[in-house]
Protein backbone atom coordinates (compact mmCIF):
# COMPACT_ATOMS: atom_id res chain seq x y z
CA UNK A 1 0.00 0.00 0.00
CA UNK A 2 1.76 3.65 -1.56
CA UNK A 3 1.55 6.08 1.19
CA UNK A 4 2.26 9.88 1.39
CA UNK A 5 4.28 11.91 3.25
CA UNK A 6 1.14 13.13 5.48
CA UNK A 7 0.63 9.62 6.45
CA UNK A 8 4.27 9.30 7.96
CA UNK A 9 3.38 12.34 9.52
CA UNK A 10 0.20 11.88 10.88
CA UNK A 11 1.03 8.74 12.20
CA UNK A 12 4.35 9.89 13.81
CA UNK A 13 2.84 12.91 15.41
CA UNK A 14 1.41 9.99 17.73
CA UNK A 15 4.61 9.13 18.87
CA UNK A 16 6.56 12.71 19.09
CA UNK A 17 4.13 14.36 21.40
CA UNK A 18 2.64 16.98 18.97
CA UNK A 19 -0.96 17.46 18.25
CA UNK A 20 -2.56 17.44 14.35
CA UNK A 21 -2.55 21.17 14.63
CA UNK A 22 1.49 21.55 15.96
CA UNK A 23 2.49 19.60 13.32
CA UNK A 24 3.01 21.34 9.54
CA UNK A 25 5.30 19.46 7.38
CA UNK A 26 6.51 22.56 5.55
CA UNK A 27 8.20 24.17 8.48
CA UNK A 28 12.13 24.19 8.92
CA UNK A 29 11.27 23.50 12.39
CA UNK A 30 8.96 20.55 12.27
CA UNK A 31 11.22 18.70 9.32
CA UNK A 32 14.12 19.17 11.81
CA UNK A 33 12.21 17.83 14.66
CA UNK A 34 11.24 15.01 12.48
CA UNK A 35 15.13 14.15 11.39
CA UNK A 36 16.10 14.49 14.80
CA UNK A 37 13.88 11.62 15.80
CA UNK A 38 13.63 9.22 12.42
CA UNK A 39 16.84 10.11 10.92
CA UNK A 40 15.49 11.01 7.83
CA UNK A 41 12.71 13.93 6.28
CA UNK A 42 8.63 13.14 6.45
CA UNK A 43 9.02 12.58 2.05
CA UNK A 44 11.83 10.70 2.17
CA UNK A 45 10.33 7.98 4.77
CA UNK A 46 7.35 7.80 2.42
CA UNK A 47 9.53 7.04 -0.29
CA UNK A 48 11.56 4.36 1.84
CA UNK A 49 8.03 3.26 2.66
CA UNK A 50 6.67 2.90 -0.95
CA UNK A 51 10.19 1.29 -2.47
CA UNK A 52 9.82 -1.65 0.09
CA UNK A 53 5.90 -1.79 -0.58
CA UNK A 54 6.90 -1.54 -4.60
CA UNK A 55 9.61 -4.81 -3.74
CA UNK A 56 6.92 -6.63 -1.36
CA UNK A 57 3.61 -5.24 -0.91
CA UNK A 58 2.51 -4.69 3.04
CA UNK A 59 -1.31 -4.38 2.92
CA UNK A 60 -1.76 -2.81 6.93
CA UNK A 61 -1.18 0.41 7.18
CA UNK A 62 -0.35 -0.34 11.30
CA UNK A 63 2.90 -1.63 9.65
CA UNK A 64 3.93 2.39 9.49
CA UNK A 65 4.23 2.40 12.87
CA UNK A 66 6.36 -0.45 13.27
CA UNK A 67 8.44 1.17 10.26
CA UNK A 68 9.40 4.33 12.02
CA UNK A 69 9.89 2.22 15.25
CA UNK A 70 12.50 0.51 13.23
CA UNK A 71 14.02 4.65 11.32
CA UNK A 72 13.91 5.59 15.03
CA UNK A 73 15.89 2.57 15.99
CA UNK A 74 18.76 2.88 12.75
CA UNK A 75 18.82 6.96 13.86
CA UNK A 76 19.30 6.91 17.76
CA UNK A 77 20.31 3.21 18.39
CA UNK A 78 17.28 3.04 21.34
CA UNK A 79 17.26 -0.10 22.81
CA UNK A 80 14.11 -2.08 22.98
CA UNK A 81 12.72 -1.40 25.93
CA UNK A 82 12.54 2.15 25.45
CA UNK A 83 11.35 1.83 21.82
CA UNK A 84 8.51 -0.09 23.25
CA UNK A 85 7.43 2.47 25.76
CA UNK A 86 7.36 5.67 23.17
CA UNK A 87 5.93 3.17 20.61
CA UNK A 88 3.37 1.61 22.92
CA UNK A 89 4.08 -1.64 22.11
CA UNK A 90 5.32 -4.96 23.77
CA UNK A 91 9.22 -5.28 23.99
CA UNK A 92 9.21 -8.56 21.66
CA UNK A 93 6.98 -7.21 19.27
CA UNK A 94 8.89 -4.27 18.53
CA UNK A 95 11.71 -6.20 18.47
CA UNK A 96 10.89 -9.05 15.93
CA UNK A 97 9.22 -5.85 13.82
CA UNK A 98 12.45 -3.37 13.65
CA UNK A 99 14.71 -6.47 12.62
CA UNK A 100 12.06 -7.63 10.11
CA UNK A 101 12.11 -4.04 8.74
CA UNK A 102 15.63 -3.51 9.00
CA UNK A 103 16.31 -6.84 6.96
CA UNK A 104 13.52 -5.51 3.95
CA UNK A 105 15.43 -1.86 4.15
CA UNK A 106 18.88 -4.16 3.48
CA UNK A 107 17.61 -5.47 0.48
CA UNK A 108 17.05 -2.58 -1.51
CA UNK A 109 19.28 -1.56 -4.11
CA UNK A 110 19.61 2.35 -2.92
CA UNK A 111 21.03 0.95 0.67
CA UNK A 112 23.38 -1.94 -1.09
CA UNK A 113 24.73 0.24 -3.73
CA UNK A 114 25.29 3.35 -1.30
CA UNK A 115 29.26 4.42 -0.37
CA UNK A 116 30.12 3.02 2.82
CA UNK A 117 30.68 5.22 5.22
CA UNK A 118 33.88 4.10 7.54
CA UNK A 119 35.87 6.94 8.55
CA UNK A 120 33.42 9.59 9.74
CA UNK A 121 29.95 10.12 10.31
CA UNK A 122 29.41 13.58 9.63
CA UNK A 123 25.54 13.81 9.24
CA UNK A 124 22.19 11.72 10.80
CA UNK A 125 21.60 10.46 7.25
CA UNK A 126 25.50 9.03 7.07
CA UNK A 127 24.52 7.32 10.18
CA UNK A 128 21.45 5.46 9.22
CA UNK A 129 23.29 4.62 6.25
CA UNK A 130 25.65 2.89 7.89
CA UNK A 131 23.71 1.25 10.62
CA UNK A 132 21.53 -0.19 7.17
CA UNK A 133 24.88 -1.14 5.44
CA UNK A 134 26.03 -2.89 8.69
CA UNK A 135 23.20 -5.44 8.11
CA UNK A 136 23.99 -6.35 4.35
CA UNK A 137 25.87 -9.48 4.68
CA UNK A 138 28.24 -8.79 1.87
CA UNK A 139 32.13 -9.14 1.66
CA UNK A 140 34.20 -6.62 3.29
CA UNK A 141 35.96 -5.47 0.55
CA UNK A 142 32.88 -5.16 -1.92
CA UNK A 143 31.91 -2.56 0.91
CA UNK A 144 34.86 -0.68 0.87
CA UNK A 145 36.35 -1.68 4.39
CA UNK A 146 40.29 -2.62 3.86
CA UNK A 147 40.83 -6.54 4.05
CA UNK A 148 44.68 -7.66 5.78
CA UNK A 149 45.71 -8.61 2.52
Amino acid sequence: MQITPDTIIRTASNYQGLTARAVNHETYRYNRTFRGCFGVAPHLAAELWNMLDDADPMSDIRWVTYFLATLMFLRTYTVTPVLAMIFMKDEKTIRHWVWVFIEKLATLDLVRQAPFIHCRLHKYKDLTMYMLQSTITAAPDQMGVPTNE
